[in-house]
């Protein structure tokens, strides 16, 4: 069954140790396809977020039509295989934690 993807809220301190990110550098080229508000699109994936109780978080950037012009939403989304697909198999190792095209920057 297909669905919207999930915004993720903020990390807090109450939710244990602060998640482990993964930046994807600019031109890294991992792409994934988003369920947004009833439509499928293509998203440029900047970073994930692997959080201490399992959780994954995704930080996108959305293309969303506003005001008569495309604009760019940058959103942390919550892993959730109905709503976001890898662009090509390539890319599922890289989302799984490896990466796209070059090593991923740790922080």
């Amino acid at each position: 069954m297909e669905r919207d993807a999930v915004e993720a809220r903020p990390w807090r301190p109450e939710d244990g140790r602060p998640p482990r990110m993964r930046v994807y550098p600019p031109g890294d080229d991992c792409l994934m396809y988003v369920r947004w508000r009833g439509r499928w699109q293509l998203c440029v994936v900047r970073a994930r977020a692997d959080w201490a109780d399992g959780r994954v978080v995704y930080h996108v950037d959305l293309r969303l039509w506003r005001s008569g012009a495309w604009d760019t939403y940058p959103t942390a989304l919550v892993w959730d295989p109905a709503a976001m697909r890898p662009y090509r198999p390539s890319v599922t190792a890289a989302l799984a934690g490896g990466s796209c095209r070059w090593p991923p920057v740790a922080r």
